[in-house]
């Protein structure tokens, strides 16, 4: 499987928590880039979702209702995924 790159980078890279000078990769990004990335990491955890709902036996009528519930709820993931990674205390 291929890594997914954000401008030459790979987004794990980016999310991992490294200290650059005090900051951490996440932190370099303006709101805008950080917001596609949170994005881009819902819609890997979604893709994972219901990767996984294929490989226990779902059918694809299970999947297309539980893709619908993710897209609707994709924002508030990224909202979540954004919280995380700009918390410094947790």
């Amino acid at each position: 499987m291929s890594q997914l790159e954000f401008s030459g980078v790979k987004i794990k890279e980016i999310l991992d928590v490294r200290v650059s000078n005090g900051e951490t990769n996440f932190s370099l990004f303006n709101s805008e880039t950080q917001r596609q990335l949170a994005v881009v990491s819902a819609l890997e955890l979604i893709k994972a979702d219901l990767s996984s709902a294929y490989s226990t036996g779902g059918t694809s009528s299970k999947s297309s209702y539980s893709l619908e519930k993710h897209m609707q709820s994709l924002s508030d993931y990224a909202d979540c995924i954004l919280d995380a990674m700009n918390n410094k205390d947790d």
